[in-house]
């Protein structure tokens, strides 16, 4: 139970953090701009890749 709660703890939280990232992408800025879209496409690719782990990890614990 303890490795499920990490893993949707884990996404919940990359999500609430990739939220502020999308809008910056589509509305140009929220309460932080970042002006560097290098920097702001890596954080995002960042984010969507944690996720990913995140939902492999629990897939994986689900098929044992």
């Amino acid at each position: 139970m303890r490795e499920y709660m990490t893993n949707v703890v884990m996404i919940a939280v990359t999500i609430a953090w990739l939220v502020p990232f999308y809008q910056i992408v589509t509305q140009g800025q929220v309460y932080a701009h970042e002006p560097n879209s290098i920097i702001l496409g890596s954080e995002i690719a960042l984010f969507t890749a944690i996720i990913v782990f995140g939902v492999f990890n629990i897939t994986k614990l689900l098929r044992r």
